[in-house]
């Protein structure tokens, strides 16, 4: 057998990263969802201060009022609602006394009575946060060491029985600090949670000494919030990035590989100390996150993977408790190889048989197809800026959730981002699986990117069930969709969605429903193309023409501009 050489190693544990990246950002979102949830509420309190308990006459004098007994009397019911709310919600029980004390209180200021409800809506978000964080890396951790030990068994071909993920291991690291801080990431974001507190109250306090109105108030404690945020998306994917690397890490040991390579990515935006750092070579019991292994900073996008020197690796690897190996199939899938050897939800015979029954005639031949190449240009290239990617909209799309929406805005937003700063604002093409959300991303020219180059993309693409693939890409130009985007869009099975976004950040996206005709739809495609060649219609004629009436042949088209 082959041994899989370092490189080898290093690209397929930087998809590993990628994964482990992307799974942090959907943390954040919702994390994202949190504060603007917040920020609401909190603008929401303050209106009905300024208006209802200060009457717009806005005074440090004013502030230090106590308040009516009707007003003392509504603070103390909502206060026993807080209270109820922080109980359910698992709160600090420090949290749950102070508000235990203010209900008990007889006289209190306008100052406090305001203080208390914004601290209230803050508590509840780190509250939230704290869990979306723990259920979030303890998801990462299990799926980047399950993703470990399918590349490595993947890579040799052979494989042993393993334990898995120890839970109580697991539980263990998620409270164990790894900084030289000695804080664990739940003391992080309480921690985070006493600063903005302390904040926003200063902040208040020197509002009202200045005498601000409602509007600059408002904004004021808004800027405060975003600032946080800000923060929260640090420590989010520092965060994630520790947890992808210890799950590796962790993983590899299991599987006796006694060496690893600090791995960066490198580009314009690799930091000094990760490019000195890059195929560096430490011993396992070397690891150490922040020293000799990722992350070495805030948003650390380098990685760790295997490293051999000259060992019989097939038979380090295949080593069990028991001693058994079994074959890993190399046109195996990660789901199939987890469904198989992890769960063991079918055997390896049922799963040879379920791939020779799904063969279809006629597959095409991803190499040669996988091209998306636009009709000539008829507009100058657009350098892309910030301001475009930041006015990339969030489109809805018909069968799909919120939270896959989001995510293909954030995609749009990313491969723009990439398009400008590496790419000279010419053509990327993220292939994402719809199903679990691995990525490979391409770099093209100003007419069009080959995906058929990048091996990544072709074995994403040979594993994927049909729909499964939405394929994202920038245009330099004004330009829809072209004609090879709509054949390309056609002809591949495991494309289900489409997706145009200019480099001025508008964007157009294709889906196949579940009435999805491909005859019908090829037919008319022809039809259309021939047209075009004989120049009886323009290019743009032609794509137009494609898009009137194609719901009615199970494609659904949706337009921002």
């Amino acid at each position: 057998m082959n041994q899989p050489s370092n490189e080898y190693w290093a690209e397929r544990f930087a998809q590993l990263e990628a994964l482990a990246h992307e799974l942090g950002m959907e943390i954040y979102v919702e994390v994202q969802k949190g504060y603007q949830r917040a920020v609401k509420e909190l603008i929401r309190e303050l209106a009905e201060w300024y208006s209802v308990i200060l009457e717009d006459d806005v005074s440090y004098a004013e502030v230090k009022k106590l308040l009516t007994n009707k007003q003392a009397d509504d603070f103390r019911m909502d206060v026993d609602d807080y209270i109820r709310m922080a109980s359910q919600a698992e709160i600090a029980e420090s949290w749950q006394k102070s508000l235990e004390k203010a209900a008990a209180r007889q006289r209190i200021t306008r100052l406090d009575s305001i203080m208390i409800r914004l601290q209230q809506h803050i508590e509840m978000l780190f509250g939230k946060q704290e869990e979306l964080l723990y259920d979030g890396l303890q998801k990462l951790y299990e799926q980047e060491y399950y993703h470990t030990a399918f590349e490595i068994e993947k890579g040799f071909g052979v494989g042993h029985e393993f334990g898995g993920v120890n839970t109580d291991k697991l539980e263990a690291i998620l409270k164990k600090p790894w900084a030289p801080d000695g804080a664990n990431f739940s003391d992080r974001v309480w921690k985070h949670k006493d600063n903005l507190v302390n904040t926003l109250k200063q902040e208040l306090v020197r509002a009202v000494i200045r005498g601000d109105d409602f509007r600059t108030a408002t904004k004021n404690l808004s800027d405060k919030m975003n600032v946080s945020q800000s923060a929260a998306g640090r420590l989010v994917m520092t965060e994630s990035a520790f947890f992808a690397s210890k799950s590796m890490a962790d993983c590899m040991e299991e599987f006796d590989v006694e060496e690893y390579q600090f791995v960066a990515t490198l580009d314009m935006r690799t930091s000094t100390m990760c490019r000195d750092m890059d195929k560096k070579v430490f011993k396992m019991k070397d690891f150490a996150p922040g020293t000799t292994a990722p992350p070495l900073h805030c948003h650390c996008r380098s990685h760790i993977s295997p490293y051999f020197a000259d060992a019989a690796v097939s038979e380090r690897v295949a080593r069990g408790q028991d001693g058994k190996t079994y074959f890993v199939p190399s046109n195996m899938n990660y789901r199939d190889w987890e469904r198989v050897y992890v769960k063991k939800e079918i055997s390896l015979e049922e799963w040879k048989k379920g791939v020779s029954d799904s063969r279809k005639d006629g597959i095409i031949n991803v190499d040669d197809n996988i091209h998306l190449e636009q009709a000539k240009k008829r507009d100058h290239k657009i350098m892309i800026n910030p301001i475009a990617i930041s006015k990339v909209p969030l489109v809805k799309v018909k069968g799909l959730s919120t939270a896959e929406c989001e995510r293909i805005q954030m995609e749009h937003k990313d491969l723009l981002r990439i398009a400008m700063e590496d790419n000279d604002s010419n053509e990327v093409l993220s292939i994402m699986s719809l199903k679990n959300g691995s990525t490979v991303k391409v770099k093209g020219s100003e007419d069009g990117v080959n995906a058929g180059i990048n091996p990544l993309a072709v074995e994403l693409y040979r594993h994927a069930e049909d729909n499964e693939l939405a394929y994202l890409h920038n245009h330099p130009s004004t330009n829809n969709f072209s004609l090879a985007d709509i054949s390309t869009f056609l002809q591949l099975s495991g494309i289900g969605l489409m997706s145009v976004v200019t480099n001025q950040g508008k964007v157009h996206i294709l889906k196949k429903g579940a009435k999805y005709d491909f005859a019908q739809n090829a037919k008319l495609f022809t039809e259309l193309l021939g047209n075009f060649k004989s120049k009886r219609i323009t290019h743009d004629q032609a794509v137009l023409y494609f898009f009137k009436d194609c719901a009615k042949r199970g494609i659904y088209y949706e337009d921002n501009t």
